[in-house]
């Protein structure tokens, strides 16, 4: 048995006050947390607050240590591990995972797991744990269950001074009463906050009542010096928490089996749960479990070999008789699933080598039921050594998925769309299906041609241009199985005709559709970048093929080809530019909830772009604080879509908090609408690209937003140009915080605080989001560009003069004239930030048009630019596919030899 006693939180060691021990000692604390490791740190080992000597003299004081880490569910799991070893060898007594904003991504989760059951073996029973948000509920995105699972202890931060949605008994409870409600069973240590940024801080009497109310609970964190905080006060003796080491054991026998999971149609992990019930039907064992790999869980998935979740067939049978296995995916006992062949009735596909195993690591299984915990799965083997002992020698096994009909989808017609561009880098343009009704069905990021080769006039050169534009194109929906061909390994689709000659007599053929094996780029082909997107494309035209349709038409889009001036532009029209500059230093407490949000610097951002702006001839208009509300916002943006004509530019600032709320209307893939927090209430993303669309074609418009979550503030659909996701070399204790210093403000609302605004006035919050659509982007006419402070789950930080995004950029401006372009721009401002926020610059909802990222920064003057061109659908012939050319009869693919097929491919059948 495990005793927990209540404990003190430690964030920087060298900043809290220097006799800590003795006076930890004096306060009855025998356990502290303390922070060894960060995700994004380098080296990601706190060795300056973690050594043997610091243990040591905590060890002295009769204290425990138990190091934590922020974690950012990433998939360096090798160096995650190597990492908390160093912490582990200097003594500490356990590891508490740090999981928060980050692993709301379901991509994440199958990295989380598989960290989580890497340190396993190296942490002693008992004393790994996880720390999360304190309200599960309103944080359904974590992953709870399978946290639960893993860990041995669960330290939710009820941070209730913080919350203010009740009084902090009531809070305490709706909070304690979420994770009872979502089945998580893991002994709970409460952690209480007391910070120095909290505008209503609790007392140190309302802390002591809970920590003596919660025996093993703790309290974030000791302050450091000059900081306020109440953790100084308290008496951390009284009663500890006492958890079981090891399961009890079990003579219970079970009769059968249930395998439980909803298939979702992600690339992130998607787990579910394996049940045992006794004779009686009394349930009498839970796991949680999964079957089949990421990204092959859907209900499309359950007869591809190797890859997709056990079919839910009838009369399936699980055997108590176990067989020790080892391979990559099984390392130990395997318990077959009977019969060992399964048959689809529908298409006498087959599948087979099922069984129950422990998932040890791995992404997944290949359609076995992997049973996520060891310890959980030994009990697992007990439970079956019991029945097989009561001579039960195989037990029925049933296999229930949620989400498993899908209306099947057949496309009519196909579109590749790429905006060409004379630049070095990758270029990548969307392949689309549509259904006969003209709705999408499919869409996944594609590309055509080699890296620097990918511009105007580059499509009619053999070996390494984009497929041409060229009326009349197909995709055939039979499929070639190439596995020995260089760039394709594995299924092609070709496109007809075979050969099209262009300018001059050039040909160019043996143009298909196909995985990109060989990243970067094609020669030619179009390639799908992401293997479960190639495979989804593949499922539908296999399912296409079976209804006798042999081919459906392709049509190729290249905006920005035909040389013109853009559509509705005077060659004679003087442009002019309109700015706008927002910046909010405090926000009506009224609207949010007694949060007055106070910032340092952000009316100094506003001002200082609107200085730039005048000296470039901007005609200006400055909205700070209580004038920034909502209606003159949108106001001031409607009046310059009434004003600009095509070749004009709008020069749109923000600085202030960024703010999320829910996502009613699908249209984020992270389900979360992205806000800009003016005075009087929060601006959604939905209604920026509302306000975008009333701009005539041709207008240009640059955002520039210092804020939090900011990277995809309008909503952007297209990938971002560049981002700086990790730069290494800056100091380890800036990074990776679960509560941020008062050296520097954040510009975004707490967490908790989003919820309780977003609730209190959802009313209003949810009419904007009905009123837009995911499609509402195609819209917009004018040629948008957002250079935001950071990624869309990242926060911005801010000093005492300047948002720290905003200084880069002015810093940057005042080195002396900037005649580069924007993107060179955005990169000259990236050098001079932290690695711990990293703006971003990418085209959002629009026209793109690369003329205007070559243009220099803050130019008024457009010059010539690219139209978009607009094809109509041309005749698509019926391609007589028994008579034609044989592939590799040209250069195809651009390639410099012919495709010789001769040994390497097989024909899909329907």
């Amino acid at each position: 048995m495990a005793q927990h006693p209540h404990g003190a939180w430690i964030w920087n060691l060298s900043k809290i006050r220097p006799d800590y021990i003795a006076r930890l000692k004096q306060q009855n604390c025998q356990r502290v947390y303390l922070k060894v490791f960060d995700g994004r740190s380098r080296p990601m080992f706190w060795a300056h607050q973690c050594s043997k000597a610091v243990i040591e003299k905590f060890h002295q004081a009769k204290i425990e240590v138990y190091g934590w880490g922020y974690h950012y569910g990433t998939p360096n799991i090798e160096a995650q591990v190597s990492a908390v070893r160093k912490a582990l060898d200097c003594g500490i007594d356990g590891y508490i995972l740090d999981l928060e904003e980050e692993v709301k991504n379901r991509n994440t989760h199958d990295d989380v797991k598989r960290l989580i059951q890497a340190l396993r073996p190296y942490v002693q029973p008992g004393t790994l744990g996880y720390t999360s948000f304190g309200h599960p509920g309103v944080h359904p995105e974590i992953p709870w269950r399978l946290l639960d699972d893993l860990c041995d202890l669960a330290l939710p931060q009820m941070y209730f001074e913080k919350w203010g949605f009740g009084s902090d008994e009531a809070e305490v409870k709706v909070a304690s009463d979420a994770h009872k409600k979502l089945g998580l069973k893991k002994p709970i240590l409460p952690i209480w906050g007391s910070e120095s940024d909290s505008e209503r801080p609790t007392t140190a009497a309302t802390l002591q009542k809970f920590l003596d109310r919660y025996p093993g609970s703790s309290v974030w964190r000791l302050p450091d010096i000059g900081e306020r905080g109440e953790a100084w006060k308290l008496n951390y003796g009284g009663e500890t928490l006492p958890t079981p080491l090891n399961p009890p054991s079990t003579t219970e026998k079970p009769t059968k089996a249930l395998f439980r999971m909803q298939l979702e149609d992600t690339t992130g992990l998607v787990v579910g749960h394996l049940f045992l019930f006794d004779a009686n039907n009394k349930q009498i064992f839970d796991a949680v479990a999964t079957s089949g790999l990421p990204g092959y869980q859907s209900a499309d998935d359950l007869w591809k070999r190797a890859q997709g979740p056990i079919p839910d067939l009838a009369g399936i049978e699980l055997s108590t008789e176990g067989t020790t296995i080892e391979s990559r995916e099984v390392n130990g006992l395997f318990f077959p699933v009977l019969p060992y062949i399964f048959e689809n009735p529908s298409t006498g596909d087959t599948r087979g080598g099922f069984g129950v195993y422990n998932d040890a690591g791995n992404p997944g299984t290949g359609g076995g039921i992997g049973i996520i915990n060891p310890n959980t799965y030994d009990r697992f083997c007990a439970l079956m050594e019991n029945a097989r002992k009561a001579g039960v020698s195989k037990m029925p096994l049933k296999v229930e998925y949620g989400g498993r009909s899908r209306a099947p989808v057949k496309p009519a017609r196909a579109l590749f769309k790429m905006q060409l561009a004379n630049t070095s880098r990758m270029v990548t343009g969307h392949i689309f299906l549509f259904d006969a009704n003209g709705k999408q069905i499919f869409d996944a990021v594609a590309t055509s041609g080699l890296p620097g080769t990918q511009g105007a006039d580059d499509l009619w050169k053999p070996g390494r241009g984009p497929i041409p534009k060229v009326n009349g194109f197909t995709i055939n929906t039979a499929g070639i199985y190439m596995p020995k061909k260089p760039g394709v390994n594995g299924w092609f689709f070709p496109i007809a005709p075979f050969m099209v000659t262009g300018p001059n007599g050039v040909k160019r053929g043996d143009f298909g559709v196909h995985f990109d094996a060989n990243v970067p780029g094609s020669q030619g082909c179009i390639v799908i970048q992401n293997k479960r997107s190639f495979d989804r494309f593949r499922d539908v035209m296999v399912a296409v093929r079976s209804a006798g349709v042999k081919q459906i038409p392709l049509e190729i889009q290249y905006p920005g080809t035909r040389r013109a001036p853009a559509l509705g532009r005077s060659r004679n029209h003087q442009p002019k530019g309109v700015s706008i500059h927002i910046g909010i230093n405090r926000v009506d407490e009224h609207h949010y909830q007694g949060w007055s949000g106070q910032l340092n610097a952000a009316e100094n951002d506003a001002r200082a772009m609107q200085t730039i702006a005048d000296q470039q001839g901007f005609a200006s208009q400055l909205l700070l604080t209580e004038q920034a509300t909502c209606t003159r916002v949108r106001d001031a943006i409607a009046q310059a879509g009434r004003e600009l004509e095509s070749g004009d530019i709008l020069l749109l600032t923000y600085a202030g908090h960024g703010g999320q709320i829910p996502d009613f209307n699908n249209d984020e893939v992270d389900k979360l609408d992205e806000t800009w927090v003016l005075y009087n209430r929060e601006l959604l993303d939905d209604e920026l690209n509302a306000l975008f669309a009333q701009f005539k074609p041709g207008v240009r418009i640059l955002v520039i937003s210092d804020s939090c979550y900011s990277g995809s503030v309008t909503r952007t659909p297209h990938k971002a140009l560049f981002s700086t996701d990790s730069i290494t070399g800056f100091s380890p204790e800036w990074s990776g915080t679960m509560r941020t210093t008062e050296l520097s403000k954040v510009r975004a609302m707490p967490q908790e605080l989003k919820y309780k605004t977003y609730y209190a006035n959802h009313g209003l919050y949810r009419t904007i989001q009905k009123s837009s659509r995911a499609g509402d982007r195609d819209a917009i006419g004018a040629s948008v560009i957002l250079l935001s402070a950071c990624q869309e789950n990242q926060e911005a930080q801010e000093n005492l003069e300047h948002g720290d995004f905003t200084q880069a950029l002015l810093k940057v401006w005042n080195q002396g004239p900037f005649t580069d372009s924007y993107f060179e721009f955005y990169r000259a401002i990236v050098r001079l930030m932290q690695s711990s926020q990293s703006p971003d610059y990418r085209y959002t909802p629009g026209t793109l048009d690369v003329n205007f990222d070559r243009q220099i920064p803050f130019a008024i003057n457009f010059g010539d630019s690219d139209a978009s061109e607009e094809a109509n659908w041309g005749d698509f012939p019926e391609t007589d596919w028994d008579n034609t050319p044989e592939l590799g009869s040209t250069n195809g693919c651009g390639a410099e030899e012919n495709l010789d097929l001769s040994e390497d491919f097989v024909q899909l059948e329907a």
